[in-house]
């Protein structure tokens, strides 16, 4: 096997060979800052504490390494200024600066995806697989993942690298919502090996005797498996240590409806309850109400009523929301869930024209730094969660494009951020504390802060507003299961407010099955037959979808093309169940799909579970070693099997 001595180091939490491989990193005035072990590393149950001195500045690091389960360690470093005098300018902090003691055998290659834009692409921007393969030498560029220059922590790239080398691997996340940046490799800056996570600052001063948290990295390991290996071992450490539990249970993909695409502003009561109708009779579990419901600020009721969450629109809601909408929601057994963009308004809405000095400068952000600002927004959710007895919370950012700019002209150097997050972190998770049975979507113009600060706080993750394309849909849920397990990633089905002929077939619905599943706009308008097949849908998603969470394998590559077709692998971790979903007219040519994390021994009864035809009983080696033919004429294919 590979010589992967950190990754070994951390599994047995070996001060020594740790205290050769981690380093404390910034660069103060421009020049990288010499850090040196201040003592010997303290050892306690389950982690490791160094401490470390830069004699130049003065400046003291204090580097916590927390060993998690199933071989994962969180990193957290916290810079403090002991002295007298307002420490030199910072000019980059490095939460993880980690080289490898020993040169490093074997083909080491690397992974990530894109961020969670929205583009009528294919293959879609959203979630793009690059993996390359990092070859020894110096050169001025390393590779390299990073935030968007002016907004969203995934808008660019998502903040998650995963890295290979033959069997082994291990995958670099970050905890953190504001600007960062990954990087691996050589470069002329080290003479080994390097993972290296920096969040940008500039001229960042820390006051005499002030501490700074910086964001907190996670490594996990694997031993086996290599890229796919690093895969299994990220999803379950988001799934078991990283998403909130609801009532201490953990939360399946959900399959829910919501109002927006489709409709948008365009509901009223009377509207809201025929689609409830068509919700609960085909099984959806949850009913929420998107951007409208909140009185607008114009005359002409254009805007999405943001800032006005204390004044509901009475003309959509003639009686109030808890007697229009939750009322007949739990009649029919859903959850209300209602939309917020709380961390912006605009300046001619109530919350703008009332605390005009909550907002930073001239633009529409909320500064949560503010004590009073954020129990305000605070007790906003929570007097809703408990007025209307909501069971769902959307929370919207929609003001991510231009988040950093914001935070630049309000503190050029980066501190603000700091602030920023760790009060909306607050915010979170009180709410989760107070309110365990709601379940909290995060949204962001679509996935565009997709971390694993927000993941901690969210038992839904809205991962694109691209919802028109069953086939780019399909791609980008695909993809991310490279990284996030199926229970956080939404998509959507929509259906245009009074549409003649929806045109639904059902590849439509199962190409947006790979994880949680939204049905939004009229629903109304689907004909009896569409009706029956949307319940039989449902049904065979609650029969599944617990395996959306558990091992996960593409057999195919990510297609260039639609035609090129797809197959994926959800499997137990006991490898005693297994669905494989093939799509878009596999060629004939393409040969048989080799299945994955099966047990050899075992046999498998395989089905095809939407006709309900038996495939006959197959052994886990003969699936592994020869695989499974499947018809290319179709234009898809759902299997699965069961020991």
């Amino acid at each position: 096997m590979a010589d992967l001595s950190i990754a070994s180091s951390l599994f047995e939490f070996a001060p020594e060979i740790l205290a050769r491989g981690l380093q404390v990193a910034c660069d103060v005035a421009g020049a990288r800052a010499q850090f040196e072990p201040l003592e010997p590393p303290r050892q306690a149950p389950g982690e490791l504490l160094f401490q470390w001195v830069e004699r130049a500045s003065g400046l003291h690091a204090a580097i916590r390494v927390r060993r998690e389960p199933r071989g994962a360690a969180i990193i957290q470093t916290t810079l403090s200024n002991p002295a007298a005098a307002a420490s030199p300018p910072l000019t980059r902090l490095r939460p993880l600066l980690l080289e490898w003691p020993h040169g490093m055998a074997g083909r080491v290659q690397l992974r990530s995806l894109s961020g969670g834009v929205c583009s009528a692409v294919y293959p879609p921007e959203a979630y793009r697989v690059r993996t390359v393969e990092c070859r020894y030498g110096g050169g001025p560029e390393a590779f390299r993942l990073e935030s968007h220059p002016t907004g969203g922590s995934a808008n660019r790239d998502l903040p998650f690298l995963l890295l290979s080398c033959d069997a082994a691997g291990l995958v670099l996340a970050m905890e953190w919502s504001g600007r960062w940046a990954i990087e691996a490799g050589w470069g002329w800056e080290y003479e080994r090996l390097h993972l290296q996570a920096e969040i940008p600052v500039h001229q960042l001063v820390l006051a005499p005797g002030e501490s700074l948290e910086l964001p907190a990295v996670h490594l996990v390991f694997t031993d086996a498996d290599g890229l796919a290996g690093c895969t299994n071992a990220i999803r379950k450490h988001i799934r078991d240590r990283i998403i909130p539990r609801r009532a201490n249970t953990h939360v399946p993909a959900p399959i829910t409806y919501d109002s927006w695409f489709g409709v948008q502003l365009d509901f009223d009561a009377r509207f809201l309850r025929d689609q409830m109708q068509v919700a609960g009779e085909v099984g959806l579990e949850s009913f929420t109400i998107d951007a409208g419901w909140a009185a607008s600020s114009q005359p002409d009721g254009s805007d999405w009523g943001g800032g006005n969450y204390e004044r509901i629109d009475s003309g959509k809601f003639p009686n109030g929301i808890v007697a229009d909408a939750a009322h007949p929601a739990g009649e029919l057994g859903l959850a209300l869930g209602l939309w917020f963009d709380p961390e912006q308004a605009p300046p001619a809405s109530d919350l703008g024209r009332k605390h005009p000095e909550w907002f930073l400068g001239d633009s529409h952000h909320l500064d949560l730094t503010i004590p009073a600002a954020a129990q305000y927004l605070e007790d906003l959710i929570a007097g809703w969660i408990e007025r209307a007895d909501l069971g769902w919370v959307k929370w919207d950012y929609n003001i991510v494009f231009d988040q950093f700019t914001i935070f630049d002209r309000h503190d050029p150097t980066g501190k603000y951020a700091f602030h920023y997050f760790k009060a909306l972190y607050g915010i979170w998770d009180r709410l989760l504390a107070r309110y365990p049975h709601v379940i909290i979507e995060q949204c962001a113009g679509g996935g565009r802060r997709l971390d694993l600060a927000t993941l901690r706080r969210g038992h839904v993750q809205w991962i694109s507003d691209f919802t028109w394309d069953s086939d780019i849909c399909r791609a980008m849920q695909a993809n991310l299961n490279l990284i996030l397990p199926g229970c956080l990633c939404a998509t959507a089905l929509h259906t245009v407010k009074g549409a003649a002929e929806p045109g639904l077939s059902e590849l439509d619905f199962v190409a947006r099955m790979m994880g949680a599943v939204q049905f939004m706009g009229d629903l109304s308008v689907w004909p009896a037959d569409l009706r029956r097949r949307a319940r039989r849908l449902v049904e065979l998603f609650k029969g599944y979808r617990h395996l959306l969470d558990q091992n996960y394998y593409q057999l195919t590559p990510p297609p260039a093309m639609p035609e090129d077709g797809q197959a994926v692998q959800f499997v137990s971790e006991t490898g005693e169940e297994w669905l494989v979903f093939v799509f878009a007219n596999r060629p004939a040519g393409a040969g048989p799909l080799r299945l994955r994390g099966l047990r050899p021994a075992a046999t498998y009864r395989i089905e095809e579970p939407l006709s309900e035809r038996p495939w006959g009983d197959v052994s886990g080696s003969e699936l592994m070693e020869h695989g499974l033919r499947v018809d290319a004429a179709a234009p898809f294919t759902l299997l699965r099997g069961q020991a």
